[in-house]
């Protein structure tokens, strides 16, 4: 891994840039570390950022904005003149995704960038006569960070991956993380099915009974873990939505669970499944009792609260560690959701903290990353699920000390096939999880959060269930389902789905490539909802599944050009939903020619099998 360096030197203050480069990938990871030289305290304002020059103009800039539910939205300008993006919300994927497609105008290149931060970032995309230059890293605007002399501090590492395709850009992107970046974990190898309670009752209607009800079922149906979602915590006497009591961990809703959380846990572990938990250990509702008890825990900007722990402070790192500790370890969790549900915006400028007035959310994320470390030391086997409203704070950065990231809170499956369609270009299949397009609560104004979606609904045909049971195979798989509350019928479509799943799919999951094969989904046009295929390739590159869904009826045979083949190989390829359908063809023809799928109908799927014979 060649490491390259790069000094510049302003007033004391030096920059020193550094560059490990990938050459077998066309992946640089840049970052820059800033120290003060001189023998007088200095306030940093001015931040190096990452680059990369590209040898073309023009073309098209990809990019994807994002909102609570809105995850993922494909955006696209014309490259020709100087784009400048920024996220100022304090959570990395809230407004804008942190990654970046760069195309040449003859399509034949294209730079994929990712910004490794989960706080407040900048992008700028610099056109030239023969030469684009794309500039990423920590956002400048508001920054400020004092350094003593001989102090230094770093800046978030930026991602740089070059390669004729977006496909094999993001592939190559896989290869290098697997190795490089993301964490080993034992359960999350395993390609665990999850249940968890969330959608199908949030807080208002679960409770111990409710829980067990749906774990005993789930074990029949082979679920591999089941998650008590937010709805635990919090005065049983106080009639308040989670949301406002988030930060009083200490208080157990005893209404609810009265026998306590251990009594859950061991009952899931009899029956030979993981325990997961769920908390937003970053926030503090308006109504926790420890916001006005704990003050020095919280993050305040202005002298006002801003509802969130400042773990920029290291008393509140020792805090949130400490609770968390006490939870995961009190009910022997095994899978930990961690949740964050607002904004920070440019984050806490209290001198009281261990931070300046201007780092303050710089520090916050450090400090969250030093939690989640720790955490992982002390509980080596824990599974950490990453989730903010959804994917609003999915990046590179946190994805380093996690294991696993929830992509959107909703997951009806248009919006799921276009959200994994833009997660997928910096999570690999295996680092991906979204539920099969779940049951939901009906609020108390008569609104619902999104399409609800039963198995038992009359007017749902066997292959509709079995489309949107399929889309969430794509990657670590789950459901949200009130599993009592259906029949047979229904229980044994979810059965199927999960032994379909482990028997068939999960091969693939961990270690292989990932090929949209498709332009993506845009859910904004409802109405004209293009067919979806995906492949999937084993690590070996022996064999591939492709997954196919389709939307409305298609009126002729359409053909998909494959990716990621073997040019001089034979295939076989099977239909998992007709047996006898048998045909051959070689990786070249499959890549050149395309493969003919027949005529499907509307709602319609189709898993194919590709077995490489040589």
């Amino acid at each position: 891994m060649p490491i390259t360096t790069k000094i510049i030197t302003r007033d004391n203050i030096v920059y020193e840039q550094f560059t490990e480069s990938f050459p077998e990938l066309n992946l640089q990871v840049q970052y820059c570390k800033i120290t003060n030289n001189g023998t007088l305290p200095a306030i940093v304002t001015q931040l190096e950022p990452a680059s990369y020059t590209v040898a073309s103009t023009g073309g098209t800039l990809d990019y994807w904005t994002s909102g609570s539910g809105n995850e993922y939205t494909p955006e696209h300008r014309l490259a020709d003149k100087p784009v400048y993006l920024e996220c100022i919300t304090g959570r990395s994927s809230e407004s804008i995704h942190p990654q970046f497609a760069l195309r040449a105008p003859d399509n034949d290149s294209v730079l994929l960038t990712a910004i490794a931060w989960s706080g407040n970032w900048q992008a700028e995309f610099k056109p030239a006569a023969n030469a684009t230059t794309v500039s990423a890293g920590l956002l400048n605007k508001g920054f400020a960070k004092t350094l003593q002399p001989g102090q230094s501090f770093a800046l978030p590492k930026v991602v740089f991956v070059e390669a004729p395709t977006l496909n094999q850009a993001k592939n190559n992107l896989y290869s290098w993380a697997r190795n490089h970046w993301f964490l080993p974990n034992e359960l999350l190898s395993s390609s665990p099915v999850e249940w968890n309670h969330w959608w199908g009752y949030e807080d208002r209607f679960i409770n111990e009974a409710t829980f067990l009800k749906n774990v005993d079922l789930a074990a029949g149906l082979g679920f591999d873990v089941c998650t008590l979602d937010a709805g635990w915590f919090g005065r049983p006497e106080l009639e308040t939505n989670w949301f406002q009591t988030r930060g009083d961990w200490h208080l157990l809703n005893n209404r609810r669970f009265p026998n306590g959380l251990r009594v859950l846990a061991d009952h899931v572990h009899s029956k030979g499944m993981k325990f997961g938990i769920w908390c937003e250990i970053e926030a503090l509702g308006e109504l926790a009792e420890v916001q006005h008890d704990k003050d020095w825990l919280v993050a305040k900007r202005g002298g006002a609260s801003l509802g969130y722990v400042c773990l920029g402070n290291r008393a509140a790192q020792d805090w949130a560690f400490e609770t968390l500790s006490g939870l995961i370890g009190g009910c022997n969790a095994d899978w930990f959701k961690l949740d964050f549900n607002l904004n920070p915006g440019m984050g806490c400028d209290r001198t009281d903290h261990d931070h300046g007035s201007g780092d303050g959310l710089y520090e916050h994320y450090l400090g969250l990353y030093a939690l989640l470390d720790r955490l992982r030391e002390r509980f080596p086997q824990l599974l950490i699920e990453n989730c903010a409203s959804g994917g609003l704070r999915t990046d590179l950065g946190i994805m380093q000390h996690v294991h696993l990231g929830f992509l959107s809170d909703p997951d009806y499956s248009p919006h799921q096939l276009q959200v994994f369609t833009g997660a997928s270009l910096i999570l690999p299949p295996e680092r991906c999880l979204h539920w099969s397009w779940s049951t939901t609560v009906q609020s108390e104004t008569g609104h619902w959060p999104f399409p609800t979606f039963d198995f038992n609904r009359p007017d749902l045909s066997d292959k509709e269930i079995i489309f949107h049971t399929r889309v969430a195979m794509l990657h670590q798989f789950g459901f949200s389902h009130r599993l009592p509350e259906y029949g047979e019928r229904e229980l044994a479509f979810i059965r199927d789905a999960i032994r379909f799943f482990k028997g068939q799919v999960r091969p693939y999951l961990t270690g292989g490539k990932l090929y949209c094969l498709s332009s993506q989904l845009d859910r904004r046009v409802a109405d004209d909802l293009p067919l979806q295929a995906f492949l999937l390739v084993s690590a070996d590159d022996t064999s591939a599944l492709l997954f196919v869904f389709n939307f409305v009826n298609s009126e002729s045979d359409q053909t998909i050009l494959l990716e990621g083949l073997c040019a001089d190989s034979n295939y076989g390829i099977s239909d998992y939903d007709n047996p006898c359908f048998l045909q051959f063809a070689t990786g070249k023809a499959l890549q050149q020619e395309g493969f003919l799928l027949p005529q499907l109908k509307a709602m319609e799927s189709r898993i194919f099998r590709l077995t490489r014979n040589n």
